[in-house]
């Protein structure tokens, strides 16, 4: 997406995206549920 693209954004921006950083990184946090993880050492 482009940082200038008002209408992505503000669609990002209402589903509860925030801005992650200077380029306009908008993301969502998802939990990993205990054990669901890739396994140790992979």
């Amino acid at each position: 997406m482009e940082p200038d693209d008002e209408a992505a954004l503000a669609t990002y921006r209402s589903a509860g995206a925030t801005d992650d950083g200077r380029f306009a990184m908008l993301t969502w946090e998802f939990g990993i549920a205990p054990g669901t993880g890739p396994p140790s050492g992979a």
